[in-house]
């Protein structure tokens, strides 16, 4: 019987992990507006940066350039929770 009881705990578990995975997947989505908005606020903030600084800027080499430099820090990021959450 003890392995019946076993199963039932991983069973549980399993589905407890997907309803909360759901979850966070429609949290997620309520806020998802808000995400695209405050990474587009970043990149123009740093295109306004660009373009006091260099006067006749290439729009578009800068532009991958910031966009460079986001994904590099969001990687960053992203590895430093992983890290943690590994602990």
């Amino acid at each position: 019987m003890p392995s019946t009881s076993l199963c039932n705990r991983k069973c549980l578990t399993s589905r407890v992990t997907k309803e909360m995975a759901e979850i966070e997947a429609i949290e997620l989505e309520r806020h998802r507006a808000q995400i695209d908005g405050d990474v587009k606020e970043r990149v123009e903030k740093y295109q306004s940066i660009f373009g006091w600084d260099i006067p006749d800027i290439d729009l578009a080499a800068a532009n991958k350039l910031i966009l460079g430099a986001i994904r590099q820090a969001v990687d960053g990021l992203a590895s430093a929770i992983s890290s943690r959450s590994e602990r």
